[in-house]
Formats: structure tokens, sequence, C-alpha cells
């Protein structure tokens, strides 16, 4: 079978694995902020995002799709699922230029079935369309090191821009490429003054990159301060590489063999090593400027880690397991890859069978089952309203609110005899928190408290899913 057919079926098996149970699952929290953003007009959305550290572009394209397509879970999160398929093939165009087309089949199939870039090619947030550019960017950054032609620079701006239009963290890309320049400068068929166009072009990208940045520009500094939206980001410690690391592979026994086999290779195969060492190296640029790059930022300037965020260094896993696998004896190659696809499928069948994201869905199901005419229904903490509301709609008859504090409490809290709670994302409860509960609980008794993660057959490896309950408060002492 031709190589081109061995593409063509792994991005077919990329999109089956994507498309199943799409829209199976409720939007979680992050998804239902993508919904608030989406049913803005493009005037409202592009001044809610001078006040937010995100960038803008992927909150646009998902406008222009929801707009014709409306905000079903599964149209929803179709755009992401298109940019996770860029991503495998991406991976694909990449390896083949680092190493060859037979190693570059391994690492797009690989990355077809990861788990991480399947989890969030269903979600509909920035993050496969980052991965998608982030490759693309570098995969073009190769290329103009070797060819002079203006589709190669024209490809190269466009990938990288979009890559900074995505997500802030994008402009560390420019870390690899400089690392690609300076590795494959001698390379046969490069051209001495190809450092030159690249330092060219990438000036030309941060030009464009300029209206972006006024955008967010005093986001960026509430950020530094620690005022901002994104103040939940903590500083990290060592253990988040290895946390991140997991998280790639979701399953430990996958994340172990991956990593075992790799380490073997790398020290067994040391000719293979030792005639590929630039590659290498390159790969492993991607993971010191991508995933290194912002936990050092972290300590240095503001926290910014984490492990979705630094998914550009995905990319450099499944290519070097792509290398490995294929340098390795026919025999052992195909033992090897039967432990990895088993340990995958176990992976996925977990999955796909079980909860992966927030019960909104079902929370708002709870809420209905209980809610009385004359009811109060409080969203706390304040950002988890979009998430109960997109799915709880106001009726006649109920008062429904999103607080951040208890000042923030309508007066009803006072006469109403009934009060339902939607309580969630409260791990650390801090002073806000506390008050919030002890305004509600003033003369009332907890009638119901039930949590509705302990209702789903969770996926054992899921990354997050928050522990939301639905409390009721009842007086007493009213008919």
């Amino acid at each position: 079978m031709t190589s081109s057919r061995w593409l063509f079926l792994i991005l077919l098996l990329a999109a089956l694995l994507r498309f199943y149970s799409l829209g199976t699952e409720s939007l979680w929290l992050d998804e239902t902020f993508t919904v608030r953003n989406v049913t803005m007009t493009y005037p409202e959305l592009i001044r809610y995002f001078s006040n937010e550290t995100q960038t803008i572009l992927f909150h646009l394209i998902q406008k222009a799709w929801c707009d014709i397509v409306g905000l079903s879970e599964f149209a929803f999160r179709i755009p992401a699922l298109i940019f996770g398929l860029l991503s495998v093939y991406g991976t694909f165009l990449l390896t083949r230029e680092l190493f060859s087309r037979s190693v570059a089949l391994f690492s797009a199939f690989f990355m077809a079935i990861n788990p991480f870039c399947i989890f969030y090619s269903q979600d509909a947030r920035p993050y496969s369309l980052f991965l998608a550019s982030a490759v693309f960017s570098c995969h073009f950054g190769i290329l103009l090191l070797r060819r002079s032609d203006w589709k190669i620079y024209a490809g190269y701006v466009l990938s990288t821009v979009i890559a900074f239009y995505t997500h802030p963290l994008a402009p560390l890309l420019f870390g690899v490429h400089v690392t690609g320049c300076f590795l494959f400068r001698n390379m046969p068929g490069s051209r001495p003054l190809r450092p030159l166009v690249l330092l060219g072009l990438m000036a030309l990208c941060m030009v464009i990159f300029i209206p972006q940045l006024l955008l967010m520009k005093n986001a960026l500094v509430a950020k530094t301060a620690g005022v901002s939206g994104a103040s939940w980001i903590q500083i990290p410690n060592l253990n988040e590489f290895t946390r991140t690391i997991r998280q790639f592979f979701m399953n430990p026994r996958l994340c172990s063999a991956v990593l075992w086999i790799m380490a073997a290779v790398l020290i067994v195969k040391f000719s293979e090593v030792r005639k590929n060492w630039k590659e290498l190296l390159y790969l492993g640029a991607i993971v010191v400027c991508m995933m290194i790059g912002p936990w050092v930022a972290s300590y240095v300037v503001t926290p910014l880690y984490v492990s979705r965020y630094v998914i550009p260094a995905l990319a450099a896993f499944m290519i070097c397991l792509g290398w490995v696998v294929s340098v390795l004896p026919r025999t052992v190659r195909v033992i090897c890859l039967a432990v990895l696809v088993y340990f995958s499928a176990v992976t996925l069948h977990a999955y796909y069978t079980g909860a992966d994201k927030d019960p909104w869905r079902q929370t708002a199901a709870a809420v209905r089952e209980v809610v009385q005419p004359g009811d109060l229904v409080i969203a706390h903490p304040f950002y988890t309203g979009s998430a109960l509301f997109h799915y709880f709609k106001p009726q006649e008859g109920l008062t429904t609110v999103s607080v951040r504090t208890s000042e923030d409490l309508p007066a009803s809290v006072d006469t109403a005899r009934r009060v339902i709670l939607v309580l969630s994302y409260d791990e650390r409860p801090n002073e806000m928190h506390r008050g919030v509960i002890a305004r509600i609980a003033r003369d009332r008794l907890v009638s119901m408290n039930r949590p509705l993660r302990p209702e789903l057959h969770r996926n054992r490896w899921a990354y997050w899913i928050a522990n939301i309950r639905v409390i009721v408060y009842e007086r007493p002492d009213l008919p």
C-alpha cells in the first residue's frame, strides 16, 4: 500500500475517533464561556477581549460558524475537531521534513490516537487550533531554510500569525524557529541567506501581531499584577512536568509504556541517535520553548503554566515516538506497536464510555426536578452561571442570579421560602464563599444536598470534572 493511502487511512481513523460521541456530553464550564462569547456582536466581542489575556481569533471563527449552524453540542465542537485533524496532518508534514515519510506515518498515527489530542479536538476551546497552527509554523520554518518560494514564506507567516492570534504563548515558537535555523543552517539544500529571511519574516509576524497586543495590553498588565481573570493560575512546581506528560497520554500505563520505549531506544540505538541528533535536538527545542519556557516565565513574570497551554509540546513527543518505533527491528517494532495500540485502546474505551466533562446538562435537570414557583436559584461562584443558565433557562416566577460575594445576593434572599444553590468549583473555599453560604443558610435548613459527580459513570483518568452540588435551603417556619 502506498504511503498516500496509509496517510488517508490515518486521517480517516483520526476523523472517526474525533466524531465519535462528539455531542454526547454537555458543554463544560470553559466551553460555556465560548458560548457567551459567540452570542455577542462582533463589536462587543472585540471590546470584551480588550480585558482578556486570551487572544481573539478562535472566538471569531467560532462565532462565524455558530451564526450558521447554531449552538448544539455536536455542531459547536466541529471547528475544534477540524483543527484537531489538521494537527494530525501537520504532524505528518513536519515529521516528513525532519526524518522521512515512513517516520511521518508513524507520528501521524500516534497523534491520531492520542487521547490528549482527541480530548481537545472535542473541546470548543482554542487549543486544537493552537496545536495545529504551531505544528504548521514549525513545518514552514523548516521548509524556508531549504527552498526559496513565496508560497512557503506566505505559509510561514500565515501559520505563525494564526498561532499568535490563537494563544498568547505562541511567540515562544520563535525560540524553536531560531534553534532550527542554527541546527539546519548547513543541511543539504540550505542557503546562506535563509537565516536573514527567517528573521525578516519573524519581524513581519510581530508587526501583524501588534493589533492583538494593543487590544490585550491592559489585561496583560493586570495579569502581571495578579488582578486579572487569569489570576487563578498558580505558580507551578517541578511536579507539573510529570503531570503534564501524564495528561498527554491520559492513562499512566500508556504514558509509562511510551516513556520506557523511548528511553530504551535512545540508549540502545545510540548510532541512530548520532545520525539524527540535530532532528532530535530540534524536538527537544520544542519541549524547552513551549513547555519549560512557560514554567520559567511563571516564576520570572507571572504564573501562566497550564497543561493545555503547552499543547504544542505534544507534537514533539508524538514525532519522537514515531521516530523511535521506526528505528526498531521489525519484530520488536510490531511488539511495541501492539503494546501502544492496546493501551491506547483501553484508554480511549474509558474516555468514550465514561464522563470527562462537567455535567451541567444533568445539573440543570436536577434543578428542574425540585424547583418551585417563587424559588431563588443561585449559581456560585459567579462565573459558573454561564454554564448553569445555558441549560437551565429562567422560568416565570423564578429569580435566577450568579453571585460573587454575599453583597451580590438579591434582597429576595431574605424573604424567599426556598433557595436553590448550585455550588461548584469550591475546592479552595475563601471568605467570599463562606459569606455567601452563611447568608443563604440564615434561618434555613438544608432539605436536599445532591452531589452530581458521584452519579456519573466517570472516566477514571478524566482530566477534570467539577464537583457540582445542588443544595436546597428551606425555611421551615413559612407555609
